[in-house]
Order: structure tokens, then C-alpha cells, then sequence
């Protein structure tokens, strides 16, 4: 029940990321490609087919720039280490980070289109 959490905020990370790009981006073929590009190597850089402390520094910074790569660290840890809920919380705070930063960016942004930016 634990790992709920996690997989709740993985949804919501991608979710407002996909939000966020379709904001950016008034074209929705461009920012379906644009998607397309961020997520294509989720699988590579996040550790599933290669291991992320062996990869070049740069690699491993990018990694870090994709949702995936938080949640596949809690969901080793969480099913398939059986560790407790403690291990997964900083995966999660990554997460939920994620949802933030594309929230603000998101929100920004239609403030700033109709400009009704309020200080």
C-alpha cells in the first residue's frame, strides 16, 4: 500500500510535465514530439538497461532530469527489496518536485498569455 503513493506521484509528475510541454508549445504535433524526445530514453537512462553509476557524468545528470528514473529506484527498493516506506520517501519528494516545478512553469506561463499578472 506504501508504493500507492509512489506510483500516485509518478502519475502526477508525468502528467504535469505532458501539461507543461503542451503549454509551452501552441502546436500539439510539436509538443508531441518535443515529448517524444524528453521520454525516448527514459528506459536507457534510468538505470533498467544500464546502471546509472556506470554511465558517463553526463548521462547520469540526465537521468536525473527524467521521472522514470525516481520511480524505478522506488519501485526496486519498495517490491522489489521489500524495504519500508522510509527508503521510498526520497524518490517520492523527487516526484512530487517534478509535479511542482511543471505546476509553476504551467501556471506561469498562462498568467504571463493573459496577462493578468497580479504581484
Amino acid at each position: 500500500m506504501p508504493f500507492l503513493w509512489v506510483a500516485l506521484a509518478f502519475v502526477m509528475a508525468n502528467a504535469m510535465l505532458g501539461i507543461m510541454i503542451s503549454t509551452i508549445f501552441k502546436n500539439e504535433a510539436i509538443a508531441m514530439d518535443v515529448s517524444f524526445v524528453y521520454n525516448s530514453p527514459a528506459f536507457v537512462f534510468s538505470g533498467f538497461t544500464f546502471p546509472i553509476m556506470a554511465m558517463p557524468a553526463f548521462n547520469a545528470w540526465y537521468a536525473q532530469l527524467i521521472p522514470y528514473t525516481h520511480f524505478l529506484n522506488a519501485f526496486i527498493k519498495g517490491m522489489e527489496m521489500n524495504t519500508p516506506f522510509s527508503f521510498l520517501i526520497q524518490p517520492t519528494v523527487n516526484l512530487l518536485v517534478f509535479f511542482l516545478v511543471g505546476y509553476v512553469i504551467t501556471v506561469s506561463i498562462f498568467m504571463f498569455r493573459n496577462k493578468k499578472v497580479a504581484v
